[in-house]
């Protein structure tokens, strides 16, 4: 065969792909006509099946040199206008419309996004071949440098590959019902990733990864060797071991906006109340020895507003049952030995006997042990948890500015029992120490499976904020932290009625701020969620990269169709039908919208997200 003979194969091969022509141009949008006799479901080229154009396909439309780029949106057919001189088969009455949405073109065997090419009316439609397909999934040249994600619905034979910078260096989206995939999809992208560099010691040492797991799910996966990451497992359930606790730096401690968000303190009163809770710590606990005088003087002052006695008495007890580590019952029979004489101001330790001096009344305290000794200072208080002390020093204020008058009780009581209520579930989890954790391990997992409701959304909140104003702090050290949170309308939800406003608000103002700032910072966020339409709009419309598994829900769909800009409409459309496993990736990690299949991890990888199987379980007889 001479050239001119292979010139002339490859023309007619060419004429074989040419399926249809241009009849109109509206911007981006464009309508092709497709030949009568190119409507088969395949095409035969070059001794091979070629399957023929449908919705979501790509095609080539040749501008003379130029290849521009499409995908079919739709089609449709519409009467073909005769004379009355015409004669022909009632098939040929039809004629098949395709609409085509432009968004590239093919330069130098390089495919490049964007609209400085466009066709012109009479241009012909062409299927793209397997060669130039792969140009167009080909978002990256250096493939050190990418990561196989899945494979692409349509065009098996095709990997989809991303830049690993363009899709960890961002903040990713994660949506579907339950059943649709989305754990798995989780799960595969880190796991892939983490085996890519796991033995890579700048992966280690600069990155660190940060899971918040909400049902338990992803305790086994990621890294198949569990020493190369760290798995704390909370409860408020009981009382947990020191080094099973998550470690809070001591920072926290002695932080005002802290507390205030635990205990969901007021601005105008309570949170200024805290305020001077936290100095008093500050300064208590760089001059431990006058503890014992502040008991005293508190006494002092109680001698003479001996009227604040019975108002002050339960908490009374309280406090100095804190400090003594002993039953509030035993404090409080002391403490009954006290009684207010509202007609001498005074008190007596019987019907008879009263203090006639302050002396007197310090004497009758030493002798009913109410005055702590200075190694019980040292060994009950001081060396105690953070929390202990800043449960003592609340109370201690309390009554310090009831008695002095310098606070409505009214509204600090409130409060107080908030604070009651939620130091135990705090003590549980948390273990404040003088910096937060220094482990070796890059990647931490944090399982709450085995916490009640309300302290789900307190400790993602504290963790995450933690280590968000760290890398802040280092910002010169150039450092990543990756915060991933499963099910994350647990937390990020706008409309939970479920908790004060100011609360909901701080919390959600929080995770808006890593979104929209975090990236300056090297922190990157990744959420997951069934529900989108329960999170912020800001979270969800600042992401860079989604996957969108099946959606079911009208609110969800419509969601993700307001906030998500580089959907195109047959993606969007095609939101409620996605098989399970499938999920459309779109964002800046690729140039338009990509159905992908996310095949299965491992067995011992996978989350444990799997549904039930109802007939294995009852199959077993008695």
């Amino acid at each position: 065969m001479n050239k001119f003979d292979d010139i002339e194969r490859k023309e007619n091969l060419e004429d074989v792909l040419k399926i249809g022509e241009v009849i109109e141009i509206k911007g981006q949008k464009v309508r092709g006509l497709v030949f009568n006799e190119k409507n088969d479901s395949y095409l035969a080229y070059d001794g091979d099946l070629i399957k023929n154009i449908t919705v979501g396909s790509f095609i080539k439309i040749r501008k003379g040199f130029s290849n521009v780029i499409g995908r079919i949106e739709g089609e449709y057919i519409q009467r073909k206008e005769l004379s009355k001189e015409d004669y022909t088969d009632k098939n040929e009455k039809i004629e098949r419309i395709i609409e085509i949405s432009i968004f590239g073109f093919i330069d130098n065997n390089t495919f490049i996004r964007g609209l400085q090419q466009m066709p012109m009316i009479g241009n012909p439609i062409y299927i793209l071949r397997e060669k130039e397909i792969q140009k167009i999934f080909a978002f990256f040249k250096d493939k050190s440098k990418t990561m196989d994600i899945g494979k692409v619905i349509g065009y098996r034979g095709n990997s989809l590959c991303l830049g690993i910078n363009n899709l960890f260096a961002s903040h990713i989206g994660i949506f579907g019902n339950t059943g649709s995939g989305k754990s798995n999809t989780l799960a595969k992208l880190y796991t892939e990733l983490f085996e890519k560099y796991k033995r890579k010691k700048g992966f280690k040492d600069n990155s660190e990864f940060l899971i918040i797991d909400f049902n338990g799910e992803y305790t086994n996966s990621f890294y198949s060797n569990k020493k190369l990451k760290k798995v704390y497992k909370l409860s408020t359930k009981y009382e947990m071991k020191q080094k099973d606790q998550y470690p809070i730096s001591k920072d926290y401690f002695e932080d005002l906006e802290f507390w205030a968000i635990i205990s969901e303190a007021t601005d105008k009163t309570q949170k200024p109340f805290l305020k001077r809770v936290i100095r008093e710590i500050k300064y208590s606990l760089e001059h431990k020895e006058l503890l014992k005088n502040k008991i005293i003087g508190l006494f002092e002052i109680l001698y003479n507003r001996s009227d604040k006695y019975k108002q002050i008495f339960n908490d009374l007890t309280k406090l100095l049952s804190i400090l003594y580590k002993e039953k509030r019952y035993i404090m409080n029979s002391r403490l009954e030995k006290l009684m207010v004489n509202t007609n001498t101001n005074g008190y007596y330790k019987n019907d008879n006997i009263y203090f006639k001096s302050i002396e007197e009344f310090k004497l009758f305290l030493n002798q009913e042990k109410i005055f702590i000794d200075d190694d019980i200072i040292y060994k009950n208080f001081y060396d105690n948890n953070y929390f202990f002390i800043f449960e003592f020093f609340v109370r201690y204020r309390f009554i310090y500015e009831s008695l002095k008058d310098m606070s409505n009780e009214e509204h600090i009581s409130p409060l107080l029992k908030r604070i009651e209520t939620r130091l135990p579930d705090l003590k549980k989890v948390f273990n404040i120490k003088e910096e937060s954790d220094s482990s070796d391990e890059n990647l931490k997992i944090i399982s709450l499976v085995e916490v009640n409701h309300y302290m789900k959304k307190i400790i993602p909140m504290i963790i995450c904020k933690q280590n968000y104003d760290l890398h802040k702090k280092n910002i010169s050290k150039r450092k990543t932290l990756h915060l991933i949170i499963d099910e994350a309308h647990n937390i990020l939800s706008k409309t939970s009625e479920t908790e004060s406003k100011v609360w909901k608000d701080y919390r959600v103002e929080l995770f808006e701020e890593i979104i929209k700032e975090g990236r300056k910072f090297g922190v990157f966020l990744t959420v997951s969620s069934q529900r989108p339409s329960d999170i912020s709009e800001t979270i969800i419309s600042q992401m860079h990269n989604y996957f969108i598994h099946r959606l079911v829900n009208s609110e969800d769909i419509i969601s993700i169709g307001k906030t998500i800009s580089f959907l195109d409409r047959v993606s969007y459309e095609m939101i409620p039908v996605l098989a399970a496993g499938d999920c459309i990736f779109t964002g800046t990690a690729a140039n338009f919208p990509i159905l992908v299949h996310m095949e299965l991890l491992q067995k011992s990888l996978q989350p444990k997200s799997e549904t039930i199987d109802l007939v294995e379980m009852w199959k077993n007889e008695e």
